[in-house]
């Protein structure tokens, strides 16, 4: 994952933590923080030149040191074209005040699927 953050990439979390990339990764690599649902839906790419804003809405299902926690919230990740390759500048992810549900998950991480689904290829959208 960390080839598809760029060296400068800045995460804010939803209770206002701000991480770097190295933070970050560290972060999803800690096995005290278990995700066992992740959906993102109502995603939405809006393509500027080679930057490329993506948004929706995601809810997740885990545990954090041991703690079972859910919720839902709405993400902005910007992604710019850099050496033909689409990298992650910045990601940002807030809480919503709509009730968690029983979705079920559809991948990996949301940063990791919205990759897949929305730059993986070089296709002109707005």
């Amino acid at each position: 994952m960390g080839s598809m953050l760029h060296p400068e990439f800045v995460f804010t979390d939803f209770d206002g933590t701000v991480m770097a990339k190295p933070q970050f990764l560290a972060s999803i690599r800690d096995i005290s923080n278990t995700v066992i649902s992740e959906v993102s839906d109502d995603m939405k790419v809006h393509r500027f030149g080679d930057t490329v804003v993506v948004t929706g809405s995601t809810h997740e299902k885990g545990k954090q040191k041991g703690k079972a926690y859910q919720h839902d919230g709405r993400f902005t990740d910007t992604w710019i074209k850099h050496d033909s390759e689409w990298i992650c500048v910045a990601s940002h992810l807030g809480l919503s005040l709509q009730p968690c549900d029983d979705r079920q998950p559809q991948g990996t991480t949301p940063l990791t699927r919205r990759f897949r689904r929305g730059l993986s290829s070089d296709k002109k959208r707005t």
